[in-house]
């Protein structure tokens, strides 16, 4: 049985790491702290690779009916997919659940009458549940997007192209690949057509860009200590601006006030005395 990367632990515990939480996670102390520690479970979990998953997958269905073999191989990564997503604390979109509701709809259809003619329920249920991963694919591709592009703007672009290793250009660069791959993805998924529903190739071709982001979004929380550390040094540098741009106001103050109360007295003395004595000298010659 495939073990999760760094965990020792089988694909069948992964689900009893999803939280079942009846109000949002973080409402409460006890709820936030759980939440954050299953947060910290689910990312040592993380496959590296679209290959991976899928092969964790196959691994996984060898020991399911044969009938149930390519739901229970979609749902696998569905299920790791929206576990990834949670962990985020972003809530299931809508259109998923649907997607499980009309599976489950269709595989009560066909417990109820298992017979070759309602085996068409079957291959329902499977292309829902895919469809259920590609949707989660896309909107995991969009949401990381978006959550990179606001953390970047939060970081401040110039802060991030000092961190080393060329970060921010290649954060940048890989982020366009994965969007790119997620716009051939989506050429081929409309491409197929009907036949999207057991198709597995069009399964890794969204799955290559869904784990690029969230591989991006890990790198990203890798490298917080250096991008902290770099906007610690912007920030001390931008105190000693303040502090020279002070002194120097202060100087500039200090030479126009001592002019003014110093200077311009000395020399009307000065221009007075040698009135006097001029005026002393013509007088008495």
């Amino acid at each position: 049985m495939y073990t999760f990367r760094s965990s020792g632990l089988s694909p069948e515990r992964l689900s009893s790491f999803r939280p079942t939480y009846a109000i949002k996670p973080t409402t409460t102390v006890v709820g936030f702290l759980l939440y954050q520690k299953y947060m910290s479970q689910i990312n040592r979990f993380l496959f590296t690779s679209a290959e991976e998953l899928v092969e964790a997958a196959e691994q996984h269905v060898a020991t399911s009916p044969a009938d149930y073999q390519q739901s229970v191989r979609l749902y696998f990564i569905a299920r790791y997919l929206v576990a990834m997503f949670e962990s985020l604390a972003f809530r299931l979109p809508i259109q998923v659940w649907n997607e499980y509701r009309n599976a489950l709809d269709h595989f009560m259809r066909y417990i109820s009458y298992p017979n070759s003619e309602t085996k068409l329920n079957l291959r329902r249920m499977e292309g829902h549940i895919q469809r259920a991963v590609l949707d989660m694919c896309k909107i995991i591709c969009f949401r990381m997007n978006d959550k990179l592009e606001k953390q970047i703007e939060s970081d401040s672009i110039p802060c991030l192209r000092l961190v080393e290793d060329n970060f921010y250009e290649r954060l940048l660069n890989d982020k366009r690949d994965c969007l790119r791959q997620l716009a051939h993805a989506k050429t081929v998924d409309h491409g197929l057509g009907e036949n999207v529903g057991t198709n597995m190739e069009i399964v890794k071709n969204y799955l290559v860009p869904a784990l690029g982001m969230l591989a991006l979004w890990r790198r990203y929380e890798d490298n917080r200590p250096s991008i902290e550390k770099v906007a610690q040094i912007l920030l001390e540098e931008r105190r000693q601006e303040r502090r020279n741009t002070i002194e120097e106001s202060s100087r500039k103050w200090y030479s126009t006030t001592n002019l003014k109360n110093h200077l311009f007295p000395k020399l009307i003395w000065t221009m007075a005395g040698a009135a006097i004595v001029f005026l002393w000298h013509a007088f008495f010659h």
